[in-house]
């Protein structure tokens, strides 16, 4: 059955890479109101079933690690765009992000382009002052923040 699974996960991975969004694996946790886990396809390196366990290494070399009991639906599909938590509390002072965590910082428009991306280490400030005045998308930490400038 987890060769049957894994050969189904693979064939899933090598069409996505066609397509023109970009698609991602969802991990449901049990409790319905529980928000899923994302991974892009692209940042996968491998899946792998063991003792109980699904584990998700990422091509960063962070994995993890989820309990079959636990999940309560996994699948492949689009990744969606929007934003569920806007507060920028803290993160945003007027000219720069402040970053938590060694993360990801991506910004992108309102019309969803990306102008910005790289990696951070905590507690570095990325200055956003050549960007023109405007609404922007900030992806930092886990967060999606709106930010104005």
């Amino acid at each position: 059955m987890k060769k049957l699974l894994l050969a189904f996960i693979a064939t899933l991975c090598s069409l996505t890479a066609f397509a023109d969004g970009e698609y991602g694996l969802y991990i449901l946790p049990e409790g319905a109101s529980d928000e899923p886990t994302t991974f892009s396809v692209s940042e996968i390196q491998k899946i792998t079933f063991e003792n109980g366990n699904v584990i998700v290494k990422q091509t960063s070399g962070e994995s993890s690690t989820f309990s079959m009991s636990s999940i309560s639906r996994m699948y492949f599909g689009e990744l969606v765009t929007g934003i569920r938590d806007v507060s920028s509390e803290g993160l945003w002072d007027g000219k720069s992000i402040k970053v938590i965590g060694d993360s990801k910082v991506e910004v992108f428009t309102t019309s969803g382009v990306a102008v910005s991306q790289g990696k951070y280490s905590n507690g570095e400030s990325v200055n956003l002052d050549h960007l023109p005045q405007g609404v922007y998308i900030v992806k930092v930490g886990g967060r999606s923040i709106k930010i104005i400038k």
